[in-house]
């Protein structure tokens, strides 16, 4: 008897396989990432799942990366602290020089470290560093002898904060951000202003614009295009830009756990509420 003739209620039937699980998002990856960094020994940085609420729950507000509000996020949070990324911190906050080779910022870095006192860091691991930080805001180079994945742009290159120049060069200018959204710098201030000098009603402007770990710094704002940005910060955002006889600072309206409560300017953002 030929299979086709046998009765189909003998055939075992076997239930289908179950559905493959969703992929990992970008978001979840980034803040495991963050997160595992930010555990080390002695580090107080505030990790990436910290905020209550709506916004904290996975997968996210924004968990594909689709909003570039949450790209600039994700920048201030590598650039404005020492740990858990030094280089990014260092050379988007502290580094003075606009236009630099490779070897130039290598070798700022190394003399950063050892100025530290970290006297075992050797100059291979600053360069390797070093590769990683102009991958992230640098698309790479086509090249068809290299796999595929090598390939791949960071997501953060969309920023355009970093710009190659001839061969061997680089610039790290500052110019106006237009994909910069207004209520991601009140979050930066807020949060710099919260670490730095939270028991201060008033804050000068130069600090937010030249300190280390500043919103200016990080971002790469010019003066012209930060002071816009302060003086569009929309009503109730707990903070005010005021320029009187040529004295520039910015004015708190409000305690840290009310109007000026650091993430009630992402909530905000991204119209999701507290817990």
């Amino acid at each position: 008897m030929s299979f086709c003739s046998r009765n189909p209620s003998s055939v075992i039937r076997h239930p289908p396989p179950p559905p493959p699980p969703p992929p990992e998002s970008k978001e979840k990856k980034y803040r495991e990432l963050a997160n595992e960094r930010n555990a080390g020994p002695g580090n107080r940085s505030i990790p990436f799942d910290q905020p209550t609420g709506a916004y904290a729950e996975r997968p996210g507000a924004d968990p594909y990366l689709e909003d570039p509000g949450t790209l600039w996020l994700l920048h201030w949070q590598l650039a404005s602290r020492p740990a858990p990324a030094s280089t990014w911190h260092l050379v988007f906050t502290r580094f003075a020089e606009s236009v630099f080779t490779r070897d130039e910022l290598a070798w700022w870095l190394l003399r950063c470290a050892r100025g530290d006192g970290n006297r075992r860091t050797s100059e291979s691991s600053i360069r390797r560093d070093l590769d990683v930080f102009l991958r992230t805001y640098l698309p790479a180079r086509e090249n068809s002898r290299r796999p595929l994945e090598d390939g791949f742009d960071c997501p953060l290159t969309e920023l355009g904060l970093l710009e190659k120049i001839g061969v061997a060069r680089f610039a790290l200018r500052r110019s106006p951000r237009p994909s910069l959204p207004v209520e991601i710098l009140l979050y930066a201030v807020l949060d710099f202003w919260q670490r730095e000098a939270g028991a201060q009603q008033t804050l000068a402007f130069e600090r937010v614009q030249f300190d280390a770990g500043s919103p200016g710094a990080a971002f790469r704002l010019d003066d012209r295009s930060l002071v816009s940005m302060l003086e569009r910060l929309p009503r109730g955002a707990g903070v005010r830009y005021d320029e009187t006889a040529g004295m520039r600072v910015l004015q708190r309206q409000g305690s840290w756990t009310g109007r000026c409560r650091p993430f009630a300017a992402l909530e905000r953002y991204y119209g999701v509420s507290r817990a």
